[in-house]
């Protein structure tokens, strides 16, 4: 995968790791922008199609679902760290 080419074609960019590979609460940080970010993107696609195409606005629904379910973990694994 080319990673340089993120910021280009993705709507959230790249995050790099952290450069010191112990530093769990910024990778843990990081994912949890990520999915803001895709959180925001879906919000934007269900409000594009909610009365425009039902199937469409259903799968936008469920993706968005599910990021803030993953969005709540990441938090909750984040306040665990010491």
């Amino acid at each position: 995968m080319d990673f340089a080419s993120l910021p280009k074609v993705g709507g959230c960019g790249y995050k790099a790791p952290p450069k010191e590979s112990g530093d769990l609460k910024q990778l843990i940080q990081n994912v949890i922008d990520a999915e803001r970010c895709a959180i925001g993107y879906y919000n934007k696609m269900t409000e594009k199609y909610r009365d425009k195409d039902y199937v469409t606005y259903e799968l936008f629904k469920t993706v968005l679902l599910d990021e803030v379910s993953d969005e709540d973990e990441w938090e909750d694994l984040l306040v665990q760290q010491p």
